[in-house]
């Protein structure tokens, strides 16, 4: 790595000198990586492919992801993973754990992004587990990162921030980044704006050994692995995705106040809250269809609330109280969606769009909850007792049935044209393709690792996941995998299609349908 500045002097018509990057620049300085490839990477203590030991990872296999180097001091990057118990960040110091404290120089597509900043992210399980962590960079202004899909095309607008996704979730369950990635598509498909996403091989480069073979060896050097990467919630997400300057609020656990989740301030929208305070405090079942169709794009909502219940994503933090025996309550939990506020001469507030986030808890992981967000439930009004019994999403007495019909004829038509076995299985199968090669090597680098302390570190291979999801969608009758809650985490036999069958018709609309 090769940091220089340039300095240029005049004397005509007076002495003077300028330096760029100008003294403002918080990149510092302009640079250069010299570097000769990527070697082989080579297991030596053991290994998940079957050719056994003395089998290499060549440079193709490594390459066939794109490759991004994070350049870092050793004590840095360790401090921030805080593998050590004592250097981990509380929950409640919600101030120091968005800080990024740590920094590096990042590599990528010929380009060094010099001087800047990293953290981790994630609320419940960001220390989960003695291995890979999910993580959120930041680039400096002017310098923001211009990133390349899985073709190798250029995204629409560069980003300030970049996320890695480890590829497991809180239950331990490993998902590889196939469900994140399918769900994201799926949610494009259906017109709802949801991050762009791919997968990357992760070097973090912090010792003079690039790959050692010595024992022990394939636990260190620069090889970290394979990540998802994804786009970020701010301004240009909405450029990106076509969408009009509106308030944009990303939803965080243990986090109530709107402000403290405004991830963008539209210039011609409430600066104080007001739209995020009403939907939070009056989107109920006490609200009129009126109130909702004012306050809530009822057309986008339907078509996300079908991807949402398809995948069950239901780790959203409306839940029923903690004693599981009352209906769905707002609870300072209230989380893993974005809301977006699009502008609408017809309401001060503009209108609810909500959008998805950290849904690595789907296809069968969230048992333990029963998927309400707030629209549903105001328009359902549910009148379950107990947050353990099987979901059950029976109009009651103030349901809003116009907006409810609506909202069954999207399931339905998603349920016809796209949750079906000629299309969907073909679907989960080209997304795991691209990993196919590479997920070998990258539990190589995880399985057993010595910071492990007895913790699971590897989910099994690729196969049997995509196996699983294939159950999830079309087979059913097994529990994924809270067996202390049967009644929400079982998949009914023949699968989640058959639960969105049932879904379709809670109104009896199989005899209205010619």
């Amino acid at each position: 790595l090769v940091r220089y500045r340039i300095e240029a002097a005049d004397n005509h018509p007076e002495p003077g000198t300028v330096r760029a990057p100008f003294a403002d620049d918080p990149s510092l300085n302009f640079a250069y990586y010299s570097y000769d490839g990527v070697p082989p990477y080579t297991p030596t203590d053991q290994t998940v492919h079957p050719d056994g030991l003395g089998h290499a990872y060549d440079p193709d296999t490594l390459t066939s992801l794109p490759v991004y180097q994070l350049i870092t001091r050793p004590q840095d990057i360790l401090q921030c993973m805080a593998y050590n118990t004592s250097q981990q960040i509380p929950k409640e110091n919600y101030s120091a754990r968005r800080t990024f404290n740590w920094e590096g120089a990042f590599v990528y597509n010929g380009i060094v992004y010099d001087h800047m900043r990293y953290r981790l992210r994630g609320y419940n399980q960001r220390y989960q587990l003695q291995q890979k962590r999910n993580m959120r960079l930041r680039f400096n202004r002017g310098h923001y990162f211009q990133a390349l899909d899985q073709r190798g095309r250029e995204y629409p607008t560069k980003w300030r921030t970049l996320l890695f996704a480890k590829g497991f979730g809180p239950r331990e369950v490993g998902n590889f980044g196939v469900t994140e990635s399918l769900n994201n598509f799926l949610f494009n498909l259906l017109g709802v704006p949801a991050p762009y996403t791919h997968w990357i091989h992760l070097r973090v480069v912090d010792e003079a050994e690039e790959s050692p073979l010595s024992p022990g060896g394939q636990y260190t050097g620069d090889f970290w692995g394979m990540f998802l990467a994804m786009e970020d919630y701010d301004s240009r997400f909405l450029d990106a995705h076509d969408l009009p300057k509106g308030n944009l609020y990303k939803l965080t656990d243990g986090v109530t106040a709107g402000l403290l989740q405004l991830r963008y301030q539209a210039k011609d929208s409430v600066s104080n809250g007001g739209d995020y305070n009403n939907i939070r405090f009056s989107l109920h079942p006490a609200a009129d269809e009126n109130f909702i169709r004012t306050f809530v794009d009822v057309d986008h909502w339907s078509r996300y609330e079908t991807v949402q219940q398809a995948i069950r994503h239901y780790d959203l933090g409306v839940y029923p109280d903690r004693e599981n025996i009352s209906a769905p309550v707002d609870t300072p939990a209230l989380k893993n969606m974005a809301w977006f506020f699009r502008p609408d001469p017809s309401s001060e507030y503009g209108k609810l769009m909500p959008l998805p986030w950290d849904h690595e808890q789907s296809w069968g992981e969230s048992g333990a909850h029963q998927g309400w967000d707030m629209p549903l439930y105001a328009v359902i009004d549910p009148q379950i007792t107990d947050g353990r019994a099987k979901v059950d999403y029976t109009g009651g007495p103030r349901q809003k049935e116009s907006v409810y019909i609506e909202y069954r004829n999207v399931l339905r038509e998603f349920r016809d044209l796209v949750w079906n076995q000629e299309t969907l299985p073909p679907l989960i199968d080209r997304f795991a393709s691209v990993i196919t090669d590479f997920v070998p090597a990258d539990r190589d680098r995880w399985k057993d690792n010595p910071l492990s302390q007895g913790t699971l570190t590897d989910f099994g291979p690729l196969e049997d996941k995509i196996a699983d999801m294939n159950v999830f969608a079309f087979v059913g009758g097994t529990h994924w995998p809270t067996l202390d809650r049967p009644n929400t985490s079982m998949v009914a036999p023949g699968g989640r299609a058959v639960e969105l069958d049932e879904r379709s018709n809670y109104g009896g609309d199989d005899v209205s349908i010619p």
